[in-house]
């Protein structure tokens, strides 16, 4: 039985699946002419039904991609011809991509053409090379450690390049297969069993899919290193997996451990020192030691976040600090400060700019020079008063110390000696005889 359109519009079984599918189908018959379609065909090729029906395979073939098309149209007849297996092969077409196949009813010498728009899936597809490529280079180019689990085995599955480095291995075959304990201490800082502790944290990551949290490994040369390590639960199409991404803390642990111990030193000193040392932002004060409080009689609580400009009774004074705070200057300077007590006392202030907490602040020391100031200006006063008695002594008088120099004479033993008190001081043993003939 041959069957031609007549047939076919009587055929309404046949015709009833050809206009459900959403494939496009052409039926051609034996001289290669286009003698039924169906509706996803003019849909999936943007054509009319006048424009196919009646038509060659070849013209349509043209319309389809030119020499591609026509070119695997061409094959696929001279394979059916032969009976063999007719290719599937794919076309550009306009802004689409599209699937044919076809086929031979060798009982009514009709051909099947069937043609699938696989934009979307072709999209798709390329995405996911995309994703699995920009994940590929992600996971070998990392610095941190990244390995699979196999959540049946619990034994690492697969792994990158940077585990290498950080467990000191040299061949990664030497790590996969292993469980994550393995690479551990028995017992984990916190004293827990690293196998009980990891397989917890391993069902939190399954139940959760995810979790994060710090542990110790081994390297392969014994050497315990902390690690943070995030789990995740990843779910493919035939296994659940968990992805670990581990970061060795080394480097950071030995930081924190260095800025700990700075901190601890720059306590200790600030303690036991006997000066005032003070810590401030722009003016506003930070941080302070005993002997700053003590000096100044207030505690900590009533200090800190105070201006310093509150302790500094005059308006000079102020403005001095400020500007050796604005020109960053480190030559130390003496103000008055006023104690909470309401009494004053002269301090010397040596001040530079440092970094403390990761912040650029000022690190001042405060010295009470009060008494030191007093006892200068009474040394002074003492100086000026023997210099008077010395000078207005009606005696020629001159000092000469342990090594026969002249050290200080009076404008009596110039007058006296005839030379000038610029060539006395400091002369030696010569001026001795002129002492002795102004004594006669």
């Amino acid at each position: 039985m041959t069957f031609e359109p007549k047939s076919l519009e009587k055929n309404t079984e046949f015709k009833s699946l050809l206009k459900g599918t959403k494939d496009g189908v052409l039926i051609v018959n034996k001289n290669l002419r286009v003698i039924e379609l169906n509706p996803a065909f003019l849909e999936i090729t943007d054509l009319t039904r006048e424009q196919v029906i009646g038509k060659s395979g070849f013209v349509l073939a043209k319309k389809f991609g030119s020499v591609q098309s026509l070119g695997a149209l061409l094959n696929n007849l001279k394979r059916m011809f032969l009976g063999q297996n007719v290719a599937e092969y794919e076309i550009p077409y306009k802004n689409k991509t599209l699937s044919i196949s076809s086929g031979l009813n060798f009982n009514s010498n009709l051909y099947y053409v069937t043609i699938r728009d696989i934009s979307e899936t072709r999209k798709s597809q390329t995405a996911l090379k995309d994703s699995e490529n920009l994940y590929r280079t992600l996971f070998n180019s990392s610095k941190d450690a990244i390995m699979t689990i196999d959540v049946e085995t619990m034994r690492f599955s697969s792994g990158n390049m940077a585990i290498l480095k950080m467990f000191g291995l040299n061949n990664l075959n030497d790590f996969l297969n292993k469980n994550p304990w393995e690479i551990s201490p028995k017992k984990q800082k916190d004293g827990s069993d690293s196998k009980e502790k990891a397989l917890k944290n391993i069902d939190i990551a399954l139940k959760e899919g995810f979790t994060q949290f710090e542990w110790e490994h081994i390297r392969d040369n014994g050497e315990v290193f902390p690690v943070v390590v995030t789990l995740s639960n990843i779910i493919t199409e035939d296994k659940t997996i968990i992805q670990a991404i581990v970061r060795d803390l080394s480097k950071e642990k030995l930081h924190e451990k260095a800025i700990y111990e700075s901190e601890e030193k720059y306590k200790f000193l600030a303690k036991s020192t006997f000066e005032g040392i003070l810590v401030h932002k722009d003016g506003v004060i930070i941080d302070a030691n005993e002997s700053f409080y003590k000096m100044l009689g207030y505690n900590a609580n009533e200090s800190v976040g105070k201006l310093i400009s509150n302790y500094i009774p005059y308006e000079q004074d102020k403005k001095l600090v400020y500007s050796k705070i604005k020109q960053k200057q480190v030559n130390p300077y003496t103000i008055t400060i006023k104690k909470k007590d309401g009494t004053f006392f002269l301090a010397e202030i040596e001040a530079k700019d440092v970094r403390h907490n990761g912040e650029k602040v000022r690190i001042a020391a405060v010295r009470d020079v009060t008494e030191k100031h007093e006892l200068q200006k009474t040394l002074e006063v003492s100086e000026e008063i023997y210099r008077t008695v010395f000078e207005n002594t009606g005696t020629a008088t001159c000092i000469i110390n342990n090594e026969g120099v002249i050290t200080l004479a009076n404008t009596k033993f110039s007058v006296l000696s005839g030379l000038p008190l610029i060539e006395i001081i400091n002369k030696k043993n010569g001026l001795i005889l002129c002492i002795l003939k102004i004594q006669k």
